[in-house]
Order: structure tokens, then C-alpha cells, then sequence
């Protein structure tokens, strides 16, 4: 089964996540190694963004849908999608 979760949800499940300084993207560090990084204050740092988790893609109106979620709620790169384990494989199609 399909899901989709707001990013800040799903940010605050993560174990990779954090809030620490130097800060990027508002706060929302990120330290999984294939984050996407900036430099901030000389330290490269990871930040979490939907369209960029290494962990789950970014969701489109279609999983939106799919999910059985309202379409009025969506808002483009803040939703990701999560797999059941059943359907760990729709996630690399």
C-alpha cells in the first residue's frame, strides 16, 4: 500500500534528521549520506527537502491520489510517499 506524508511529518519520524547549527533550509538538517548539501558557515551540511530524500521519493498529484488523499491538501515537494513492504518495488519504477 501507498502513503503519503508531509515532509515535516516524515522529518520528524526520521532518525537521520536534526536541528543543530550551522543551519540550512530553516533548520531542517539533514545527516544521511546522500543527503544534498550546502556549505554554511565553512561545514557542509545535509538538509531535508522532499524533492531531494534519499529515503523517500518526492509525491506527485497522482500518489496524491493514489493514496486516497484530498488533492485540495497537496502541495508540490512538501509530500513524500511511503511503501508498505509489500510494494517496495513500485518505489524504484
Amino acid at each position: 500500500m501507498k502513503k503519503v506524508m508531509h515532509i515535516d511529518e516524515f522529518e520528524g519520524q526520521c532518525g537521520y534528521s536534526y536541528k543543530h547549527e550551522p543551519f540550512c533550509n530553516g533548520g531542517h538538517n539533514c545527516r544521511h549520506p546522500e543527503a544534498a548539501k550546502e556549505t554554511v558557515n565553512g561545514e557542509e551540511v545535509g538538509y531535508c527537502y522532499a524533492f531531494h530524500c534519499p529515503l523517500a521519493p518526492c509525491a506527485d498529484e497522482e500518489d496524491f491520489k493514489d493514496a486516497g488523499e484530498d488533492l485540495e491538501q497537496y502541495e508540490e515537494d512538501m509530500y513524500v510517499v511511503l511503501y508498505d513492504d509489500e510494494n517496495k518495488e513500485e518505489k524504484t519504477e
